[in-house]
């Protein structure tokens, strides 16, 4: 199925999880979500572009494990939305230790 990225942010958000895009803000709480643009693509036709489809960056900040993930894949697979295997890195967020799971959904624009 095929999603505009404010679908998509709006589908995300009934995690329950804070939604920010690019940057949170540094006072804010773990769990919380933060996507951001990564590329996009086009689809010719007729020597024109038909329709152009970025891709975003779907990120989990938390202190918890990949099941909190779970929360937003479930809610994507449950509305056919594809999206790219679960990664996760250790890191600092904030100063503080939490990790980063992340996916990639490509949209319509």
């Amino acid at each position: 199925m095929q999603i505009t990225r404010k679908q998509l942010i709006d589908l995300i958000k009934t995690a329950g999880f804070p939604v920010y895009r690019d940057l949170a803000p540094t006072d804010a709480v773990y769990p919380y979500v933060r996507y951001q643009f990564v590329d996009e693509t086009m689809k010719r036709s007729s020597n024109g572009v038909a329709k152009y489809f970025p891709q975003y960056q779907i990120s989990l900040f938390t202190k918890g494990v990949e099941t909190d993930m779970y929360k937003i894949t479930d809610i994507l697979n449950k509305n056919k939305i594809p999206h790219s295997q679960i990664d996760g890195i250790p890191g600092s967020e904030n100063d503080e230790l939490v990790t980063h799971f992340f996916i990639y959904v490509r949209c319509i624009r």
